[in-house]
C-alpha cells in the first residue's frame, strides 16, 4: 500500500496575555501537541509538533514519522524534520529535511528583500508577500492565498472555503470542530479547528480511503502564541 504523498503531508497557555503588557515583556512559551495518522482504523504513524515564543520570534518543529507494513514487512517509510522561525506574522526561514520511501527531499528558506527566497528539492526561487506553510497550526493560515509546500519549497495556490461545525475525533471521543475545505495546489485536505481556533487535525482521501491526522496528546494551546 503506498500513500498518496501529496495529499498525506502537506503534510504541523490556554490564556492570552493580556495586551497591557509589552511585546518585549512576553515570557518564553513552548506548546507540544501530538497527532496520530490514521487511514481507516490503522495508524500509520505520528506527527509531533511543538510551537515556543519568545518576544515576537515564534519557532515551530515538526517530526513526522510513518512506518506502514503489511504482515510485519515494511511497505513506506517517511520521515520528516522541519524548523521555522516566525516574527510579527512574517516567515524569516525555514530548514526542512524529509526521507520518503528513500527518496529525499529538502527546504532551505530565508526572507530577503523581495520576499522568501527558496532553495528547495522541488523550487528554488523567491516567493513574494508573506506566504504561510504546510504546517497548519495556525488559522491565520486560511487567509493567505500562497502557502510553501514544507517537503520541497514549492509555492502554492491554496483557496480555503469554511464548511461550518461537524463531529471530529479529539484523543478519545469526538468534538464540534470548524472544518475548512483546502483546495487549488493542495488538491483535497479538510483542517479543523476547535472553538478556540486550535488546530486539532485534517482529513484527506488516500488511495480512496479517509485518512486524518487526530490529536493524541493536546498539551496546552498555541492559537495564542501567535499573537
Amino acid at each position: 500500500m503506498t500513500l498518496d504523498r501529496r495529499n498525506l503531508l502537506l503534510g504541523a497557555g490556554a490564556v492570552a496575555l493580556g495586551s497591557a503588557l509589552p511585546r518585549t515583556a512576553i515570557a518564553s512559551t513552548s506548546v507540544e501537541r501530538r497527532f496520530d495518522i490514521l487511514r481507516k482504523s490503522s495508524k500509520l504513524g505520528t506527527q509531533r509538533l511543538r510551537v515556543s515564543r519568545a518576544g515576537d520570534q515564534l519557532e515551530v518543529l515538526v517530526d513526522i514519522k510513518i512506518d506502514v507494513r503489511l504482515l510485519g514487512l515494511p511497505l513506506y517509510k517517511y520521515t520528516m524534520s522541519n524548523r521555522e522561525v516566525w516574527s510579527r506574522g512574517r516567515l524569516v526561514s525555514m530548514v526542512s529535511d524529509t526521507n520518503d520511501n528513500g527518496t529525499k527531499e529538502y527546504v532551505r528558506a530565508e526572507r530577503s528583500t523581495g520576499g522568501i527566497s527558496v532553495k528547495g528539492s522541488g523550487y528554488e526561487g523567491v516567493i513574494s508577500g508573506t506566504p504561510a506553510t504546510t504546517t497548519y497550526w495556525t488559522k491565520a493560515f486560511l487567509k493567505r492565498p500562497v502557502w510553501i509546500n514544507t517537503q520541497n519549497g514549492e509555492p502554492m495556490n491554496v483557496p480555503v472555503r469554511k464548511r461550518g461545525a461537524e463531529a471530529f475525533p479529539f484523543r478519545t471521543g469526538q468534538i464540534s470542530a470548524n472544518r475548512y475545505d483546502c483546495r487549488g495546489d493542495l488538491d483535497t485536505l479538510d483542517l479543523f479547528y476547535d472553538a478556540n481556533d486550535e488546530w486539532i487535525g485534517n482529513q484527506f482521501i488516500a488511495r480512496g480511503e479517509t485518512a486524518r491526522f487526530v490529536t493524541s496528546s493536546f498539551g496546552g494551546a498555541m492559537a495564542p502564541l501567535w499573537g
